[in-house]
């Protein structure tokens, strides 16, 4: 049996500025982060302090930020919201309207694939092209490359559920001055639309577990976006977990965010070293077992995994391959399982492996029979014994109203 960690005493870093509230400030600070070593900073970190404003001397007092400064006249930057490796997140307003936004940016070199702005340019839509210098004004009859969080974020604009995409910045260096390593390091930023009621999921299972009728109307939804992604899209999330998805604390109505790690199924490439007969291998190994059913292959099998680690799926931890739509289904089971036991069913890949001949093992008491079934399924340790994606929304725990 894996050893119980708590969700608060796991070590996770989000970008999730854009869940918490806020209300327009006139005098923008933030608290520096007591676990932050005041000592030597990243390379990032510096560029950061140097885009949004010069960090204090003194690391006792407050982090300021000058909340004057803009970006070309468009956005007015506020306090940082998050910092995560690859980036950092502040609150901005729109000059033209004071509305207020997100603004995450990061280095361009953070970026895993680049696709070309022709892939989604049948899929722009008018209300993007209203708030977007970027798209709207392009100046060029040249194929512009696109990070690929931008282009999934603008394929999937009309899915309801997933966060909608403001703005593209292809270039934010305006105002760094000092670059730690003395080379060209270029940083880019995407503008997010914010809603003041929304938290992340993590932060808002902090302090309690949710009974099974809470968290189905919860899963429920983040399994039909996923779905919808998946299916009418071609998109993979490939970083689904409590810190990307957003509750409205009113509405209860749930929005996927963060598609760093996102992928366009339909047009992403096999590494070159794919290899039939490995893959071949690993059907007869039983891990892959039956997945040349339609149901469970359609797309071509992923070699990398850019999700988080608590999250990979077994048959990727044994062969370093995976299909987007069971390893979809596997975090489905981590996530229910999180919001209703409080913790994680594993803390590290053999714990996973050992699951491939011990159950798992529920401590909380008072749990029904359909709930652990339906977690069990979706946490098949093979493919080919995972419940269909499709099938989820017919399981009895699902269909029952309470």
């Amino acid at each position: 049996m894996p050893k119980i960690l708590p969700r608060k005493l796991l070590n996770f870093s989000p970008l999730i500025a854009i869940a918490s509230s806020f209300e327009k400030p006139k005098n923008i600070e933030t608290k520096p982060n007591k676990s932050e070593k005041s000592g030597s900073q990243s390379s990032f970190e510096k560029e950061s302090h140097a885009l949004v404003g010069k960090k204090q001397e003194d690391q006792s007092q407050d982090d300021s930020i000058e909340p004057e400064f803009e970006y070309k006249g468009y956005y007015k930057f506020g306090k940082i919201l998050g910092r995560g490796s690859f980036g950092t997140v502040i609150e901005c307003f729109r000059k033209k309207d004071e509305t207020p936004v997100v603004l995450k940016f990061f280095k361009s070199k953070a970026v895993h694939k680049w696709i070309p702005e022709s892939i989604i340019e049948n899929d722009l839509d008018e209300n993007l092209l209203k708030t977007s210098e970027f798209f709207n004004n392009k100046t060029t009859t040249l194929d512009r490359n696109l990070p690929s969080e931008v282009a999934c974020l603008v394929r999937s604009y009309k899915c309801e559920g997933v966060v909608k995409i403001l703005d593209y910045l292809p270039s934010v260096n305006d105002k760094i001055s000092e670059i730690d390593d003395n080379e060209h390091s270029s940083i880019i930023g995407i503008v997010f639309e914010r809603n003041p009621n929304e938290i992340c999921l993590f932060d808002y299972l902090k302090n309690n577990c949710l009974v099974e009728k809470e968290a189905k109307i919860l899963m429920r939804q983040i399994i039909q976006i996923s779905l919808n992604l998946l299916q009418q899209f071609g998109i993979l999330h490939g970083d689904l977990k409590s810190e990307n998805i957003l509750i409205d604390r009113v509405t209860k109505k749930i929005k996927l965010i963060d598609f760093g790690a996102a992928q366009i199924i339909d047009i992403a490439n096999v590494s070159k070293n794919f290899n039939e007969d490995k893959m071949q291998k690993c059907v007869q190994s039983n891990t892959l077992q039956n997945c040349n059913s339609q149901s469970r292959m359609i797309f071509k099998p992923v070699r990398t995994f850019r999700g988080t680690n608590l999250y990979k799926p077994p048959e990727y931890i044994l062969h370093h391959m995976f299909y987007p739509r069971p390893s979809t289904v596997w975090t489905f089971g981590i996530i229910l399982f999180d919001m209703v036991c409080g913790h994680f069913p594993f803390d590290n890949d053999s714990d996973v492996l050992v699951h491939q001949e011990k159950e798992i093992v529920f401590t909380k008491p008072d749990l029904s029979y359909d709930f652990k079934d339906l977690v069990k399924r979706c946490l098949a340790f093979y493919v080919a014994d995972r419940i269909v994606i499709e099938k989820i929304f017919e399981h009895p725990w699902m269909k029952q109203d309470d």
